[in-house]
């Protein structure tokens, strides 16, 4: 027999596995309100115009190779994501340490295996209702780490509970890490006001622990400027960025390059940073006009529930409601696939 034969059953992952059901699914009405991705009001991805012009200026560009980047990732693209971030002006942008990664899950990892294997924390805390995939990667970059839930979705009136969470949240030690989402919540769409990020950032603080936090961009990064954590000096960032790039190093070495550069072309350009701004904002308007139009929707058909906070909740994702007997029933019946907690409302096409 196989020493393989001896690995455990791993369960599939639930949102791909019904990604892979919808698209072998023949019905022409159907529908997916499953992933994490933007679609058109066709149902199509959609490309921004600033990113084709951006590609175009990439592929024009004579002086564009295929040689690795840096270990730490495209130089020039940390300095823009860092202004992009914190601002031009902030005057401590010397002490932020910065690297680039493969997409989110890469960031979320490395910043794991850091924080466990070099300031070793002994607990982890991640809201009761949150990306699945933080718990996974904290399993495998630090498995060692406690990992402990506090309260942020109160179902029963679609709101975030605060007062619970921030009573919770004292009971942890200084040195643990708390995982927040800065903005459009994963999966609730509920996000923090500008008060509670506040009273929060003030126990982050006082108590010290080290706060990993994953329309309007500015907006958007209120929540990390409050709670990023500066090194104390230069010279502690010196040392901080050779070992996020020894941890990167080990693992994938060279970030990819293309997007960078694309990016890169955006962010540094008048003309595509404006476009970039405006595709945003067709995005935003796209995914409010969704929400107005699936909340008038449930109103005109008397559909039984408080449905208000579709129309507040921020980002593609708000929460159904739905039983895991009701979200097989959707499938089954009217081949609408969604997972038990979530809808991605962008994913509505125009004729659905």
């Amino acid at each position: 027999m196989s020493s393989f034969s001896e690995l455990p059953t791993v369960k599939p992952d639930a949102a791909f596995t019904l990604l892979a059901a919808y698209k072998i699914d023949t019905n022409p009405n159907k529908v997916d309100l499953c992933p994490g991705f933007y679609r058109d009001e066709n149902g199509r991805p959609w490309i921004m115009s600033s990113v084709i012009q951006a590609k175009e200026r990439v592929h024009a560009d004579p002086n564009v190779n295929h040689e690795h980047l840096p270990l730490a990732g495209h130089t020039e693209l940390l300095r823009q994501s860092k202004e992009l971030v914190f601002g031009k002006e902030d005057r401590d942008l010397k002490r932020v340490a910065s690297i680039q990664t493969v997409s989110g899950t890469g960031a979320n990892h490395l910043a794991a295996l850091f924080l466990s294997t070099k300031l070793n924390p002994k607990t982890v805390w991640f809201p009761n209702l949150g990306w699945i995939n933080h718990t996974e990667i904290w399993k495998l970059a630090g498995s060692h780490v406690q990992q402990r839930f506090y309260p942020y979705f109160n179902a029963e009136n679609q709101n975030i509970d605060f007062d619970t969470m921030v009573e919770v949240l004292r009971e942890a030690q200084k040195g643990d890490v708390i995982v927040l989402h800065a903005c459009a919540h994963n999966p609730t769409g509920v996000d923090l006001s500008k008060e509670q990020w506040d009273n929060l950032a003030t126990i982050c603080k006082n108590t010290g622990f080290q706060g990993l936090a994953s329309g309007d961009v500015r907006q958007d990064a209120s929540a990390i400027r409050m709670l990023h954590i500066a090194a104390l000096d230069v010279t502690a960032t010196a040392k901080i960025t050779p070992v996020l790039t020894q941890l990167s190093r080990a693992e994938i070495t060279s970030c990819p390059s293309y997007g960078a550069r694309i990016v890169s072309q955006i962010l540094g350009d008048l003309k595509l940073y404006d476009q970039w701004l405006k595709d945003l904002a067709t995005m935003n308007n796209r995914m409010k006009t969704m929400r107005e139009g699936l909340y008038h929707g449930l109103l005109v058909r008397k559909v039984q529930g408080s449905w208000k906070h579709i129309l507040t909740d921020t980002g593609m994702f708000s929460m159904t409601g739905l039983s895991t007997t009701q979200v097989t029933a959707m499938k089954e019946k009217h081949h609408i696939y969604l997972l038990p907690f979530r809808k991605n409302l962008c994913h509505w096409i125009d004729n659905s």
